[in-house]
């Protein structure tokens, strides 16, 4: 959801943490930091990203919790446990990166502002 609907993502966590007025439409949320492409050789071995998966998943679930609290709903990518390891786009090597996105020679990842 935070990469999809960053609003719709930040504005709930807001209220869980008791703020009482969304973010002003004004407000941008933007992707910061992020290439394209394997980094690691993480992605590369499943057996690896399982058994992190494992060891992390109590902090999934407590995620998961918060989200839930007070009727909200987790995501689905949070439910199933998918990983930047899953999503094949997110992997796929680029010859540029930059903030919004315009330099890039493969498939656009989510990194343009979204409002």
């Amino acid at each position: 959801v935070l990469r999809t609907s960053p609003r719709l993502a930040y504005n709930g966590l807001a209220l869980i943490l008791g703020a009482t007025e969304p973010f002003p439409t004004e407000a941008e949320f933007r992707r910061y930091n992020h290439l394209a492409g394997h980094r690691t050789d993480l992605c590369r071995n499943a057996t690896l990203v399982r058994e992190l998966k494992e060891a992390l998943d109590q902090e999934y679930v407590v995620i998961e919790r918060s989200l839930t609290f007070e009727g909200g709903e987790a995501p689905e990518e949070l439910k199933l446990r998918l990983t930047r390891c899953d999503r094949e786009q997110e992997l796929e090597e680029c010859e540029a990166s930059t903030l919004d996105g315009s330099a890039r020679k493969c498939s656009d990842v989510g990194d343009k502002s979204i409002k």
